[in-house]
């Protein structure tokens, strides 16, 4: 009788780890996949070019609507991947 508590205990918890170790995975890829989008963008601002930050501290402490807010926090980027850029994001994400 404990034999068969002890097998089905044992089946119950590799299915759990079996479990766990698909979501740690899940999580480590899509960590690595940031990174690399991450990284991508960083060199496009810097290296390329093709992409600007135009960034300044917004004052919350003006009485200004949130339609103004949005339109200051959507200048600053400016520009869009350049076509290699672009192609080289793609090859990451499909890794």
């Amino acid at each position: 009788m404990k034999d068969l508590l002890f097998d089905e205990f044992q089946t119950t918890v590799d299915d759990a780890l079996i479990r766990n170790s698909s979501l740690l995975d899940i999580l480590s890829r899509l960590d690595e996949f940031s990174a690399r989008t991450h990284r991508a963008t960083i060199k496009s601002i810097t290296q390329c070019g093709c992409i600007q930050v135009n960034s300044t501290t917004v004052n919350l402490n003006d009485e200004k609507t949130l339609a103004e807010l949005k339109e200051k926090g959507e200048k600053i980027l400016v520009g869009s991947y350049a076509l290699v850029v672009a192609k080289k994001l793609r090859k990451k994400w499909a890794e």
